[in-house]
């Protein structure tokens, strides 16, 4: 899960003018840590279900629906 949070994080553009020593990255991969220990407990049904369920009508190809 933490591997996720961090491929999604890495997705967003990074402003190049912001340098905090380092200080921003290990609080949001503290961030990532706690979110990953976390979330699953927050899916009854497993990421899978989750991301159907995110997906709503979407998720079902036409021929299925």
């Amino acid at each position: 899960m933490e591997q996720l949070f961090k491929a999604m994080r890495d997705t967003v553009p990074q402003d190049a003018a912001v340098d905090d020593g380092g200080g921003e990255a290990m609080f949001t991969s503290l961030f990532d840590q706690e979110l990953a220990d976390r979330a699953p407990a927050q899916w009854h049904h497993g990421l899978g279900s989750a991301i159907v369920r995110a997906l709503g009508p979407h998720a079902t190809p036409p021929e299925y629906r």
